[in-house]
């Protein structure tokens, strides 16, 4: 993910035969030279773009500003995002593909480069509207970039891997570095004087050249410590700093290197300073308490004293352009400035809220709302553009939201831990006032369903089901007798409906639910999501427990709810909703930020590019073009054109072919998913290292074929810390950083 964070196999070259190697260089050296890859914004946004929060939460690996007014900043997923108004306002400059950024660098407002951790680079010349792709010919993960001219520059990456361009980025050459470790930072003062710094097993790395690349000495001595950063004010000043808050100072070039007191025991990512006294480093945890560290020194480090900012995620990167006005950035999208040093800092990210969304509803393109936890609400008119918090009076989760028409709405809301309650909510005048029109103690209600203002049921756990025949004036309890959790309800008439829950259980009227009468499932698991497009045809979906896993179903019935047969054997990820436009076209929302859609009534899906890792509760659609998707962390995403797929026209590979992988949860605790899109048929390989280097365990080594899969690791045996999942199938190598916590 962040390119300080992002260290893979570092010994995997000596374990590689050198018929293998020189086979892998010969492939990517055929596609460095032969492929230029462009990609670019178009004026009108294609497939899933952000509505919620103002940038892509996505994590920011670098910031950097060309000025007071121009400035960049990238990160997971392909996220690149520019301002022209000192970050006032953010522009997608979205590139279509799944690629994670690691570091970027502008010569002038116009001119810049990037790289990624899947080992390419790529070059704009129009301030970042088009950028155009080049393998390196290197299979390493590229961590950071800096250029010394318009035409030389410098990346490093894993496997001791230095590399160099000498003609605007249009092809690289490798420099030998005598090491295999991973280097995670470089800097150049001039043309001819440079450093990389990184860590090698316990060991930090700090190499130099004075000869343009050429040559490198090792002055990392025996100091343990992992560098993630590495910052000169002139040939003989420097610092690094990394892991657990270290920080070295050198004044004599980095022959000898002192240490200094930085105050906590955080990682440390980025360094700057303005001048050999003034300086900022800034760092941070994923998560917990104070998590987002910014450092700033007036003395060359003598001193360090923490600047108070509310990040509540740590931060990867950092820009000054003067020493009043600065950025930083880092996990989840996180943008702060200052105009005084640093004294306060102000997010720029424009988000109403970081609570998870569960429901979505509109009623025409433009006129929608969102309901999320502690009670909240969100409506919009211009679909999706901006959206304002309407009052529930209320601190319960909202879990389901259902208009009749433009003014008459519905909302049920279910506190259970501590408050043991659950409301259902009315309005009449689209959302400006709110009225509680149920209120249950030790009820749970979780969800609700109407076909007319006066008619509708409402249905949760242990079987709870009421029922409204007077637009919520009063609910008669017509509940199972038997304790089943009920998640979904969805009724075809005023006398015929269903709902569905857990475990695995569907149930149907014909009595407008006086009476039940439970239908058989396919699989033991739960259903989520509910919905019919007719009578007869109708979809659940939720997830399948085998051997203790939670794997992804989507289920059908054509004949009214007889019988039901799994559309989905074999998906991995668990499905959270399901919504269906007409009887043929469909989406379905999975774990890990994962959009599929359908156009053949189920019989087949495909998965849409990802934007997001946040994982999407809820989705809606007002017609097969434009819909909806909101989940983790307050996202809100929106597609006018049905979502971009991932894997098109049959069985072709999206333009940028690359193994692609997904992790989720992240971080994890007892265990993590991994989903990957192979391109080619063939073994593939998953193996996962420690931060250091060293291969923990083989995960995968088998024959999978083209397309989309996944499988489980078990993490509950894993120390807490970072770890690297490394894929490999036939040339390719992808890698994903995964934090396990407890």
């Amino acid at each position: 993910m962040n390119k300080k964070f992002f260290v893979a196999w570092l010994h995997l070259h000596i374990m590689e035969s050198m018929s293998e190697r020189v086979r892998k260089l010969n492939f990517v050296r055929f596609l460095c030279f032969n492929i230029l890859l462009p990609f670019g914004t178009n004026t009108a946004q294609q497939g899933w773009f952000w509505q919620h929060p103002s940038v892509p939460l996505n994590s920011l690996a670098q910031i950097r500003f060309v000025d007071e007014n121009t400035g960049y900043a990238v990160g997971d997923l392909g996220t690149i995002i520019k301002t022209t108004n000192g970050g006032n306002n953010w522009q997608i400059k979205a590139i279509g593909e799944e690629v994670n950024i690691s570091s970027l660098f502008f010569t002038s407002e116009q001119k810049g480069w990037l790289v990624t951790q899947e080992g390419f680079t790529a070059k704009t010349i129009d301030g970042g509207d088009t950028w155009n792709f080049i393998h390196t010919g290197q299979p390493e993960a590229l961590n950071s970039l800096f250029f010394v001219t318009d035409q030389t520059g410098y990346a490093c990456g894993t496997g001791g891997m230095i590399i160099k361009t000498t003609n605007g980025g249009d092809s690289w050459m490798r420099l030998v570095t005598n090491t295999t470790g991973a280097l995670r930072s470089v800097f150049f003062i001039n043309s001819s004087t440079g450093w990389c710094v990184g860590s090698q097993d316990l060991y930090r790395i700090i190499l130099k050249t004075t000869d343009g690349g050429a040559t490198w000495i090792n002055f990392g001595g025996s100091a343990q410590a992992m560098l993630y950063t590495v910052y000169f004010v002139n040939e003989n000043t420097g610092w690094a700093a990394g892991d657990e808050g270290v920080i070295f100072k050198t004044t004599n070039g980095g022959t000898a290197w002192a240490a200094q007191n930085s105050g906590i025991n955080r990682p440390l990512y980025a360094i700057q300073f303005l001048s050999d006294s003034l300086g900022w480093i800034v760092g941070g945890q994923y998560h917990g308490a104070a998590t987002g560290h910014i450092l700033k020194t007036t003395n060359g480090g003598a001193a360090w004293f923490q600047q108070p900012n509310s990040s509540q995620v740590g931060l990867h990167s950092v820009s000054f352009i003067s020493p009043d006005k600065g950025w930083v950035a880092g996990w989840n999208g996180e943008i702060f400035k200052t105009t005084n040093g640093g004294a306060v800092w102000t997010s720029l990210v424009r988000k109403l809220t970081t609570l998870t969304f569960n429901t979505l509803y509109f009623v025409s393109a433009n006129k929608g709302w969102a309901g999320g936890g502690n009670g909240l609400i969100l409506h919009t008119s211009d679909g999706g553009a901006e959206w304002n918090i309407q009052n529930t009076g209320t601190t319960a989760a909202v879990r389901k939201i259902q208009f009749i028409s433009d003014t008459v709405g519905y909302a049920a809301a279910l506190e259970w831990f501590p408050g043991r309650y659950s409301v259902i909510l009315k309005t009449t005048d689209r959302g400006n006032s709110w009225t509680t029109k149920f209120y249950g103690a030790n009820i749970p209600v979780y969800t609700l369903h109407f076909i007319s203002e006066q008619i509708g049921w409402a249905a949760g756990w242990y079987g709870v089901i009421y029922r409204t025949t007077d637009g919520g004036e009063t609910w008669q309890d017509i509940s199972m007798t038997d304790w089943r959790d009920l998640y979904s309800v969805y009724f075809v008439s005023d006398r015929e409906g269903y709902v569905s829950g857990y475990p695995s259980y569907l149930f149907k009227t014909s009595d407008a639910g006086d009476t039940w009468t439970q239908i058989t499932s396919p699989f033991n698991g739960y259903l989520r999501s509910l919905q019919f497009t007719s009578r007869d045809t109708g979809w659940a979906a939720g997830a399948i427990y085998q051997n203790g896993q939670a794997k992804g179903a989507i289920i059908q019935t054509t004949d009214q709810g007889e019988t039901w047969r799994n559309l989905t054997p074999g998906l991995l990820r668990e499905v959270y909703a399901v919504h269906f436009i007409d009887g043929s076209t469909g989406y379905a929302s999975c774990a890990g930020g994962v959009i599929m859609k359908t156009t053949d009534s189920g019989e087949s899906w495909k998965t849409q590019r990802r934007v997001s890792g946040n994982t999407y509760y809820t989705l809606f659609f007002t017609d097969p073009g434009t819909g909806w998707a909101a989940g983790e962390w307050g996202t809100i995403i929106k597609t006018t054109d049905g979502g971009f797929t991932f894997v098109k026209d049959g069985d072709k590979e999206s333009n940028f072919s690359v193994l692609s992988t997904v992790v989720y949860p992240n971080p994890a605790d007892s265990y993590i998913n991994v989903l990957f899109v192979n391109p080619l048929e063939g073994i593939v390989k998953a193996e996962l290292y420690d931060i250091l280097g060293r291969k923990v365990s083989v995960l995968l080594n088998e024959y999978r074929g083209k397309g989309d899969h996944e499988f489980r690791v078990n993490t509950s045996k894993c120390v807490p810390g970072i770890y690297i999942i490394k894929m490999t199938t036939g040339e390719q190598t992808s890698f994903q950083k995964i934090l396990v916590i407890r």
